[in-house]
């Protein structure tokens, strides 16, 4: 059973250039009410997004666990990875029962052009800690920088991103279509 609350202030939710945004959404699943095995946990995230001009800084700010004792199930835990989300590594490529993630991401908005509402430069720095649970990936602390170029176009939002870690890691990705 899952309660999601949200207030969402952003201006838009792919580019956005002023606003906050907070989540929070805990989880309850009980073997009574059809679920495979019990536990609680939570995700919760904050954003806020900045601007003078051309240009705009955006702040998120997003954690994740169980709650009390609770041991969660493989496919309940927590995933990291892909653009914008420790864009060094793979999709999803991290995996852990909780997390603490941290992201500034600064674009400059260099123009439009015939059908595309805007494109966009960014820079993003990332931040994670997330105790791993594969046994022989040792990562916790995680960083993780990117440069992106981005647009606002009628099939969706169209990005080009590479993403560097200190894991000595790196992650090309290209992204088309609508966010949700």
């Amino acid at each position: 059973m899952q309660d999601s609350r949200r207030i969402d202030q952003l201006e838009s939710a792919c580019f956005a250039r002023w606003g906050y945004l907070l989540a929070l959404n805990p989880l309850v699943s009980r073997i009574q009410l059809g679920a495979s095995q019990d536990y609680d946990c939570y995700e919760a995230e904050v954003r806020a997004a900045f601007s003078h001009e051309a240009h705009s800084l955006g702040l998120a700010l997003s954690s994740g666990g169980s709650i009390g004792d609770d041991a969660l199930p493989v496919y309940a835990m927590f995933r990291l990875g892909g653009l914008l989300n420790m864009s060094g590594f793979r999709l999803q490529q991290l995996l852990g029962t909780r997390f603490v993630y941290g992201r500034a991401l600064y674009q400059a908005r260099l123009g439009s052009m015939p059908l595309l509402e805007g494109v966009y430069a960014g820079l993003a720095y990332e931040i994670a800690d997330m105790p791993q649970a594969v046994p022989l990936n040792d990562r916790s602390s995680l960083q993780s920088g990117t440069a992106n170029l981005a647009a606002d176009t009628p099939l969706g939002v169209a990005y080009f991103g590479v993403g560097h870690t200190n894991q000595g890691t790196a992650a090309v990705c290209l992204y088309l279509g609508k966010l949700f």
